[in-house]
């Protein structure tokens, strides 16, 4: 059976709760369409998460991982266009707040991985998933 690693995050900056937490929560452990989902729940923590995150696509050997993220204020499914190889952001739960930095020096800058976007936007919504 093929394996999807799932990621969420802990709760961070002002919200109580992060809904990634609660649907890894919910999933890991299943199986949907001969896919076997693998949930782990990582820290708001701009130096652990990623070390944590190659252990466990180490450990599980994914065919395929998928990461949640919590973007306040959305109300529709927004699945990122581009990859971005920048740390920056507001304080993770440690208050580190890196600017600018690059996460792999010789790495591109950003890249896109999906080539149907906007179709699979258009499907999520249609369909009414609740963000």
């Amino acid at each position: 059976m093929k394996k999807i690693l799932l990621l969420g995050f802990e709760p961070f900056l002002h919200f109580k709760v992060n809904p990634t937490m609660k649907i890894v929560e919910e999933l890991n452990g299943t199986n949907i369409n001969n896919y076997e989902i693998h949930g782990v729940i990582l820290p708001v923590d701009f130096e652990k998460s990623a070390k944590q995150l190659l252990e466990k696509i180490d450990e599980i050997k994914p065919d395929v991982v998928v990461s949640l993220g919590l973007a306040g204020g959305r109300y529709k499914i927004t699945p990122e266009r581009f990859a971005v190889n920048i740390k920056d952001g507001e304080p993770d739960n440690n208050q580190v707040a890196p600017k600018d930095q690059l996460i792999v020096e010789d790495g591109e800058t950003a890249f896109s991985p999906y080539n149907s976007y906007s179709r699979n936007c258009r499907s999520f919504n249609r369909r009414r998933f609740a963000s």
